[in-house]
């Protein structure tokens, strides 16, 4: 353009103007072209490749808005500044005539290269066809050449007739055999064929629909449930076997504890030791109480439940790994002030979740590090000021098995969210107060607050 700029002749300079813009914006498009990639079409994609096709994509729409889009703004605007300071008039019409011309010949390029590889496979598949069938004719007239040679040099007149009635079924097993084999395959092919063709005329021109692809990745996604279903069932089983053994064993310990009580009214020195031990029972006990065991979660009530509640379960929980880490639990004067009618099975884990994920992530954050615990009206929040989650991961952070986390499962929020969900609840990404980053938002209808 600054070329352009140059030329005496005004007309002409216009003309190298526009010529230099439709060459900027065909390096441009050149330039998309070679960053897109297509989906692989009737192939099934695994819930990974899926995930990673999808982030492909939101990137792909990242650079053509920021990048790309930004530049052929930036070559428009070259243009008119260009042609004001050397005071040239760009006709509009033929600038506009020019980029439909050159855009229209580029995809009438791209479409014939497609028209081309289309026809190509097609004559590929009618010869592939083609030869199949010829390989059934010749395989049906060797059987019968082979069949009528045997014949020839059989002297059937010493024969008996039993043997003959074999040697005729033989004959016609065989020639049966290979006309339904190769009439199998070939119905097969044209069947194929003719679902392919439907699926086209259906399309009226485009993409076809994907009946086979969405049939192939519905059944991954239930192979690949399945086998996670299989790995819950296997830690259900263990939670519950550990869930009875703890149950005796508890009973056991309660008794011993309340005898030493009785013991240590007797025995002044010994009050301080029983204290201590009950206070860390207790502690310990509520612990195990959370796990509420899957046999009696019919018969669960559901409980007011406090911030203050939460904030003292929380600290108690997590109090050396947050002095370990150097991060501060704060809860604000909302959060300590809500109330919360749900089952504390459903409730406390989501939340001892979301706390364990930020302590986590925070760890790689230098300076303060801050988990704040916060309330409004029909939703609680937790929010913290570690790493900000990436665009791409936001759909899918509460899938089964998407983690960042090294050697993560990707259980956590899904199950959280799902355990939520079941009780009229949803957890989901929420938008982060001043100072913070990254913020986690349980709805909860009955919030209520203590004046």
């Amino acid at each position: 353009m600054e070329a352009a700029n140059k030329i005496p002749d005004h007309d002409k300079a216009a003309a190298a103007l526009i010529r230099a813009e439709q060459d900027a914006l065909a390096q441009l498009h050149q330039l998309r072209v070679k960053y897109t990639r297509r989906r692989p079409t009737g192939i099934a994609l695994t819930r990974d490749l899926a995930r990673d096709w999808d982030a492909c994509q939101v990137e792909k729409l990242r650079l053509d808005t920021d990048i790309f889009g930004r530049f052929e703004k930036e070559i428009s605007e070259t243009l008119g500044r260009v042609a004001k300071q050397a005071r040239l008039y760009v006709d509009q019409r033929k600038r506009l005539e020019e980029r439909i011309k050159s855009l229209a010949e580029e995809r009438k390029r791209e479409l014939a290269e497609a028209s081309k590889q289309a026809n190509a496979s097609a004559a590929d598949t009618r010869q592939t066809v083609f030869s199949i069938t010829e390989k059934a004719r010749e395989a049906l007239d060797l059987a019968i050449r082979n069949i009528q040679v045997d014949l020839n040099r059989t002297d059937l007149s010493a024969l008996a007739p039993d043997v003959i009635e074999k040697m005729r079924q033989k004959w016609e097993d065989e020639l049966t055999e290979i006309e339904a084999r190769h009439r199998d395959a070939l119905i097969a092919a044209r069947d194929m064929l003719a679902s392919l063709a439907e699926n086209l005329r259906s399309s009226d021109g485009d993409e076809p629909a994907q009946i086979m692809e969405a049939l192939e990745e519905r059944m991954l996604a239930l192979e690949e449930q399945a086998d996670e279903d299989f790995e819950m069932v296997q830690l259900g089983l263990a939670v519950a076997i550990i869930n009875h053994e703890f149950a005796a064993s508890i009973k056991r310990v309660r008794r011993s504890v309340q005898e030493l009580g009785q013991i240590s009214r007797k025995t002044g020195a010994l009050r301080p030791l029983y204290e201590s031990i009950r206070a860390n029972f207790e502690h310990l006990d509520g612990h195990l109480n959370l796990f509420t065991p899957l046999q009696r979660r019919l018969h669960r009530t559901a409980q007011q439940i406090s911030g203050k509640s939460i904030r003292t379960y929380a600290t108690d929980l997590f109090s050396n790994r947050l002095e370990r880490h150097k991060i501060s639990l704060e809860p604000t004067e909302a959060f300590l002030s809500s109330q919360v009618q749900c089952y504390p099975s459903t409730l406390y884990p989501a939340i001892i979740n979301l706390i364990d994920n930020a302590v986590f992530w925070l760890d790689s954050i230098k300076g303060p590090r801050r988990i704040v615990l916060d309330a409004m009206p029909g939703a609680l929040l937790v929010s913290n000021n570690g790493p900000d989650i990436e665009f791409r991961d936001r759909e899918h952070i509460f899938e089964r098995g998407f983690s960042r986390k090294p050697n993560g499962r990707g259980l956590g929020l899904f199950i959280s969210a799902k355990a939520l969900k079941s009780e009229g609840m949803t957890l989901s990404i929420g938008a982060p107060p001043a100072g913070l980053t990254v913020t986690f938002q349980i709805t909860v209808p009955n919030i209520t607050f203590a004046q």
